[in-house]
């Protein structure tokens, strides 16, 4: 079996289990055979450790007609589902299973209750079940129950988050003729069969020469930093290459852009203990850091000192490039208002600009939306978009609808209010260097679409973290939310698209 058992912070399916099965729920096919979910942990009397991260199904004799082994498991990598953090214990933990005949089709459901997911599975040859599709669920599925007569599969959730918003949930699916529209993405085979593993997606770009292409980065859920290659010609959108950050920095990877040059420019976020606020310029090939200019051979630069010393965790969320190979202009969102920012009610952040060609650091102030339900608000992509004006992202960190808050009480919990698209004029906006005491220059902004809605339509629990925007070469539209790792998150990625860049934003 090719599994992770290792929580290192890194998706890597090269271990192996010794096969043993725990099954945790039991459902009869049909008065010939029953299907087992199997949890995964197992040690016997001599200390030998084994289990399942899957399905079997027995016969009435108790012989073994299937069984999934990790393929289950493997489902839910590619589908951006797998919990990094239950590597040694139990994986995806399979949790539940039911069984229905919906018409003529026999339909095994399986039940992830770490990976907040469910496999749907045609058995149209008990001996070989394929995978028809990935359901996501809210946190923890333990309950399943399928109801064929009115084409409904329910299933029930046992773990909330309740300072987030995020309720234990009732999911409701029907079953439809065109199929479903999850997932959105997901991950094709590596060179060797396997699929390429992600989660926490944060910031997106297109292929400044391909249309059909797209690159992606995750953020510090993983303890290595990585840029993938999204083909959005297929459906789902698939990623088809992972590449690593070759670096010793620690990485908080939230933004990316392409060079003039086809150089990768990220942005890696930082924090107020070990991990600074960094951009990063990389080879496409080797992932390697490449010179910026003479003062940052070493393809890192860093903000101001000055600045550096007011940071607080909130930091780069979004990166932008325009210009030419050796004069390019970087542009980068800062999320929140650090405490430099003059005012006492902290509604400014900044974007920087920086100037390859001098090496020269400045920012002008943004003015974030006032605080709602959502709790705070802060920005997060930055898109140089072909007019030559720029828009970003300004989200809260509101979920859902909030049914779980009650003020009165002292309960907390965010309602997801704004998940929105600004337009900024950057290129005529005056910007200048942080000097203490000495405010910043302020910038408008125009609101483009505000995506909450739509997220709301594509999405079991509105997400809370919209992070990542791009526009592909034939100015088609795309977004893509962060799954938080399926760490006390629901763990679905919307990937949303957009429509033509010509017609978006008209309502």
């Amino acid at each position: 079996m090719n599994v992770d058992n290792d929580e290192n912070g890194l998706i890597e399916l090269t271990d192996t289990l010794v096969k043993r099965r725990e099954p945790d729920a039991v459902a009869w096919t049909d008065m010939f055979s029953l299907a087992t979910a199997n949890e995964g942990d197992y040690e016997d009397v001599h200390g030998v450790e084994g289990g399942s991260r899957g399905f079997t199904i027995f016969n009435r004799r108790g012989d073994v007609q299937f069984e999934s082994y990790e393929s289950f498991e493997h489902a839910l990598v590619r589908t951006g589902h797998y919990n990094e953090g239950r590597s040694e214990n139990k994986g995806v933990e399979p949790e539940a299973v039911e069984y229905a005949r919906f018409g003529r089709d026999r339909l095994l459901f399986t039940g992830s209750e770490r990976s907040n997911a469910i496999g749907v599975y045609a058995l149209r040859d008990w001996r070989d079940p394929k995978l028809l599709q990935v359901l996501p669920t809210g946190i923890g599925p333990e309950g399943l129950k399928a109801i064929p007569e009115r084409n409904l599969l329910v299933a029930s959730t046992e773990t909330d988050v309740f300072d987030a918003g995020i309720p234990t949930m009732i999911n409701i699916y029907e079953r439809q003729r065109n199929g479903s529209n999850y997932p959105q993405i997901a991950s094709a085979d590596d060179a060797n069969g396997l699929p390429i593993p992600w989660v926490a997606l944060s910031d997106l770009v297109g292929d400044p020469n391909d249309a059909d292409i797209l690159y992606a980065v995750s953020d510090s859920f993983l303890a290595r930093g990585f840029v993938y290659t999204i083909n959005v010609s297929r459906r789902p959108a698939l990623i088809v290459d992972r590449l690593e950050v070759a670096t010793d920095e620690a990485l908080d990877l939230e933004g990316i852009a392409v060079g003039p040059d086809g150089a990768l420019w990220l942005g890696s976020e930082g924090n107020t203990g070990s991990r600074e606020n960094l951009v990063l310029k990389i080879d496409p090939v080797s992932g390697s850091p490449i010179p910026v200019n003479a003062s940052e051979a070493d393809g890192i630069v860093e903000l101001p000192a000055g600045l550096v010393d007011e940071r607080r965790g909130n930091g780069i969320e979004g990166i932008a490039v325009t210009g030419e190979a050796g004069s390019e202009i970087l542009y980068v969102t800062i999320q929140r208002a650090w405490p430099d920012e003059g005012d006492t009610d902290k509604v400014n952040t900044k974007i920087g600009r920086y100037e390859v060609a001098t090496g020269e650091w400045t920012f002008v102030h943004y003015p974030l939306e006032a605080e709602g339900d959502g709790d705070w608000i802060g920005l997060s992509g930055i898109t140089a978009m072909p007019n030559g004006k720029f828009w970003v992202i300004e989200r809260d960190k509101g979920w859902g609808d909030g049914v779980q808050k009650n003020k009165d009480k002292g309960e907390t919990g965010f309602t997801a209010e704004l998940k929105a698209i600004y337009e900024v004029d950057l290129a005529n906006a005056e910007f200048a260097p942080c000097v203490e005491d000495q405010p910043l220059p302020g910038i408008g902004k125009t609101l483009v679409k505000d995506l909450t809605a739509t997220i709301a339509e594509n999405s079991i629990w509105t997400a809370e973290k919209l992070e990542g925007f791009a526009v592909s070469a034939d100015h088609k539209l795309y977004a893509v939310t962060d799954n938080d790792g399926v760490d006390d998150a629901p763990g679905e990625t919307v990937f949303l698209r957009l429509g033509d860049l010509a017609t978006f934003g008209d309502d």
